[in-house]
């Protein structure tokens, strides 16, 4: 079964954990990495690595001492996942809310985000952005892809800068914001 298919079965499932019926076009997963100077990181977070599209693209981006914590909650996705694992890539089973209890506050260089916003309760929100904002470095930065602009307010609240971008080689087309500490 292609790998389209699988994910489209798992967005029919859960709607609301996938937030879309399409995997990440190659284009969206290319201005997703754009920021991020491999040779200069550690760590890196992923969260909501759903099928790995962008973990893949993250994994083949790594320096040898670069690590990747991907977080995934979905059961079928995690048995793709696995396949990406090596040495310095980690599937985790766990929750975005529990973030700092993967990683120590202030080590993360990256948090790279799929979740889908949109579709969680305010608090939720506000809980997973501290989570991230609490785990990146001084020098870190979070992004996170978005088919609306209704959280925009809320990223600006959170973080001392954000940048938006927009691609419309994505199905739907997709905004990127990139938000430093």
């Amino acid at each position: 079964m292609s790998k389209h298919i699988s994910f489209l079965k798992e967005a029919i499932k859960d709607w609301r954990s996938t937030g879309s019926i399409v995997r990440s076009s190659p284009e969206l997963i290319k201005k997703m990495l754009q920021p991020i100077h491999f040779d200069k990181v550690e760590l890196i977070v992923e969260l909501g690595a759903g099928q790995g599209c962008i973990t893949k693209a993250l994994a083949d981006s790594l320096l040898e001492n670069t690590h990747l914590l991907a977080f995934e909650l979905n059961d079928h996705f995690l048995k793709e996942l696995s396949l990406l694992e090596k040495e310095n890539v980690e599937i985790i089973n766990g929750d975005a809310l529990n973030l700092l209890t993967y990683v120590k506050k202030e080590s993360v260089d990256v948090v790279i985000s799929s979740l889908p916003l949109a579709n969680f309760p305010f608090a939720l929100k506000r809980d997973i952005l501290q989570q991230c904002y609490d785990a990146l470095k001084p020098s870190g930065f979070f992004i996170q892809f978005q088919y609306s602009l209704i959280d925009y307010k809320l990223l600006k609240k959170k973080f001392s800068s954000v940048e938006r971008k927009f691609t419309p080689l994505n199905i739907p087309p997709a905004f990127i914001y990139v938000c430093r500490k």
